[in-house]
Parts: C-alpha cells; sequence; structure tokens
C-alpha cells in the first residue's frame, strides 16, 4: 500500500511540475441538439467549418435550404459560433481547454454525448466551396455536388460517397485513411497522391480539368471513380 501511494505521489509531482493539473476525475458535459436553417443560399460562395473531434457529415438537403444539425454543451464548455454574412457561412466549434492528468478518467453526466455530431445538409447543386478544419474529426461527405471541397485533418478518416466536384478537392490527413468514390471518369481528374507510409490504390496523372490531391503519413488511399 505504501509503494503505491509513493507512485501515486511521484506521478502527481510529474504532473505538476510539466505545468498540467492534476484532477482525480473529469467531466463529459450534457449535449443539447439544435438546428439551423439558412433559407437564403443565392449569393453564398464559401461554407468553412472549424472543428475539433466532433464526427462531420455532409449530405444533401430535402428542400432549397442549408440546413446545420449540432450539439452544444448545456453547460456551454463547448458550443457552435455561426456566423453569415452576403457570401460565406462560418461555423466554429468553440470548447474549454481540458489540460491535465484524470486520475479515475472521466465521470458521464448523461448518454447524450454519444448522439454527438455535426451534420451540413446542403441543396442538390449549390455550387459553393466548401473548406472542412478538423485535427479529430471523422468526416464523412455524401451525394453532394459542389464546386471546391478541401478536407484538413489530422487522425481523422475521410469518406467520400458519390462526391462531384466541379474545380477541386484536396484531402489532407497524417494519420487518417481516405477513401471513397467520385462521380466520372477517371480522366476527368488530374491526380497528386502523397503518402509516406500508407497505401494507395490510385496513381499520379496530370491529365484532367478536375483536380485531386490527397497527402496522408500513415494513413491508407483508396478512390474509385463511378463511370
Amino acid at each position: 500500500m505504501k509503494k503505491i501511494f509513493i507512485i501515486m505521489l511521484l506521478i502527481v509531482l510529474l504532473v505538476t511540475s510539466s505545468g498540467c493539473s492534476f484532477h482525480f476525475q473529469g467531466t463529459i458535459p450534457d449535449y443539447e441538439k439544435k438546428e439551423y436553417i439558412l433559407e437564403d443560399t443565392a449569393n453564398l460562395t464559401d461554407i468553412i467549418i472549424t472543428d475539433q473531434d466532433t464526427p462531420i457529415i455532409v449530405n444533401l438537403s430535402s428542400d432549397n435550404k442549408i440546413h446545420l444539425e449540432y450539439h452544444d454543451a448545456v453547460d456551454q464548455s463547448e458550443y457552435y459560433e455561426i456566423k453569415e454574412n452576403q457570401n460565406s457561412l462560418k461555423i466554429k466549434k468553440n470548447a474549454e481547454d481540458n489540460y491535465g492528468f484524470f486520475l479515475f478518467g472521466d465521470r458521464v453526466i448523461t448518454d447524450s454525448y454519444k448522439d454527438v455530431r455535426l451534420v451540413l445538409s446542403l441543396p442538390e447543386n449549390l455550387k459553393v466551396n466548401l473548406e472542412i478544419k478538423s485535427p479529430d474529426s471523422d468526416v464523412k461527405i455524401d451525394g453532394v455536388n459542389i464546386n471546391q471541397l478541401i478536407i484538413k485533418s489530422k487522425d481523422g478518416d475521410i469518406s467520400l460517397d458519390n462526391v462531384s466536384i466541379t474545380e477541386k478537392i484536396v484531402c489532407i490527413t497524417d494519420d487518417g485513411d481516405v477513401r471513397g468514390n467520385l462521380n466520372g471518369k477517371e480522366s476527368d481528374y488530374s491526380i497528386t497522391i502523397k503518402s509516406d507510409d500508407g497505401d494507395s490504390k490510385i496513381r499520379n496523372k496530370k491529365d484532367g480539368n478536375i483536380v485531386l490531391e490527397v497527402t496522408t503519413d500513415d494513413g491508407d488511399i483508396d478512390i474509385l471513380f463511378n463511370e
């Protein structure tokens, strides 16, 4: 018992000396589902999502409006800031820093955290530029038809399903995989693939009017074309 106490004391000293705080237990907050609707999309050109670790889904809406489903923490330790102007829609997640060492893990208030996700639904053939920046989010793009798609991640996987792009698609991730299928023929795309240790089933080629760039460190790349 004395040895266990000494080991725990050493851990506390190491953590505190490194500048981190020591806590017996963290807390996963309760979340509330919310919805945001943008009706006027006539002049919209850019949508920018900045997140941290929330799963992100982009799909088609059932009408001519943009629908956004998201979850804020009830205690406001995590919340989304949504800004729109004539040409852009910006969606940013704000969260309190949770640094430190938690000896007994996290305390769960409710199971609402299991449903937390960000879902952006776009009208069919809405020609916008979509940029998603999130270190740890898994990102799924399903069935949309847009001008440009840029996704930047570190550990999150990127999934593309029946995606139509008219100008450019860029996917950058360190350890995540990039998989899926794009509408059109492979000959439509100018392809640049960079992967250090991951496997790739697609090769570089320079002809094509649509730019496709995929960069990973350890993630695998597997992209197919529907024609």
